[in-house]
């Protein structure tokens, strides 16, 4: 079996889950993902100084949206990123193959698009962060729906709508090296949409 026809999202109703390196896989992702190396098989980096708040990913997300609802323009100088981002408690999204936290690049694209993606592969959690940044999104004057769910090659797509802002996430997996194992490489891309529904 391929390994999107394995993937299963639970996101009809997303609870707010704050992510933790190393925590359990949900009923969702379970089987999706058997042969990724899991907290338990990767090393851990021991009395590391916890991250500051501002790299956290569901803040960061909700901000350009906001961003892009309200009309104004993204700004490569205020959100051009490249390292650690961090859940509701300010731990590492995942660690790496040698147990360092994972790398990300937030890229300004054009003043009405941004891209968020994993550098490298570790133990990342893709169903457990997409229901971290959904229970971020959704306020008294927009929420956050899924619009459409898809398989295309070995990467699995979804379309979300919050107001103006249309999120779409891929998943895909990468290849570790020569152990024939895989990990999940993800590609989060906000960008303007004036149709608004």
């Amino acid at each position: 079996m391929s390994y999107t026809s394995k993937l299963h999202l639970n996101i009809a109703a997303p609870c707010l889950l704050l992510l933790a390196a190393g925590c359990s896989r949900t009923d969702s992702s379970q089987d999706s993902a058997a042969a990724l190396p899991t907290a338990d098989t990767l090393p851990v980096v021991a009395d590391e100084e916890p991250f500051i708040a501002d790299n956290d990913i569901g803040m960061t997300v909700r901000s350009m949206a906001n961003t892009i609802n309200i009309g104004e323009r993204l700004d490569s100088t205020e959100y051009n990123f490249e390292g650690v981002l961090t859940d509701g408690i300010g731990m590492p999204l995942f660690t790496d193959m040698t147990g360092m936290p994972g790398q990300w690049e937030v890229e300004v694209v054009d003043s009405m698009r941004v891209r968020i993606r994993n550098l490298g592969a570790g133990n990342l959690q893709p169903f457990q962060l997409i229901e971290y940044l959904t229970s971020n999104l959704g306020d008294s004057n927009h929420e956050i729906r899924l619009e459409e769910e898809m398989d295309q090659g070995e990467s699995h797509i979804l379309h979300y709508r919050y107001g103006r802002t249309a999120l779409r996430v891929e998943m895909r997996p990468q290849p570790i090296g020569d152990t024939g194992e895989v990990a999940p490489v993800m590609e989060i891309t906000l960008s303007a949409d004036t149709i608004t529904t």
